[in-house]
């Protein structure tokens, strides 16, 4: 009789399933790890983002200055101090922030394509200096 070489059916599957498995392990983990870019990027943004609003509120010191004077700068309601507040559009009208999306005029969030443009930065002055911080990232990327 002669020796047939090869692999049997069985053996096959089993080799497959096996490749198969793998593949949507991988898959999970690189999903996990986009997230976490796409989540490291916002957070990149936004940093970016408060300093460019620091410029500007350097730039417009003396406005700020009266509307901050003799408040607590974690107290500041950007509802109820509109003045203490820029919106991201803002900085994009006066040219401190560049387009992401030239198309509509957008800063968009990396996370989801949305427009970042409606997004408050609070503004205050603390020690001479002007700070800058935006309350609706604080949970996202003090993790």
């Amino acid at each position: 009789m002669k020796s047939i070489k090869g692999f049997t059916l069985v053996e096959l599957l089993a080799v497959i399933v096996i490749i198969a498995i793998l593949v949507i392990i991988t898959m999970t983990s690189v999903s996990g790890i986009s997230k976490k870019i796409q989540t490291n990027m916002f957070c990149t943004k936004i940093k970016t983002i408060e300093h460019t609003a620091v410029l500007w509120g350097e730039d417009n010191y003396n406005d700020l200055q009266k509307v901050n004077a003799g408040q607590n700068h974690e107290a500041v309601n950007c509802a109820a101090n509109p003045g203490s507040c820029i919106k991201i559009q803002n900085l994009v009208d006066e040219s401190y922030v560049k387009k992401d999306d030239l198309s509509n005029g957008n800063v968009v969030d990396p996370r989801d394509k949305s427009s970042m443009n409606t997004i408050e930065i609070k503004l205050f002055i603390k020690n001479n200096r002007v700070y800058a911080k935006v309350p609706s990232a604080d949970a996202i990327c003090n993790q």
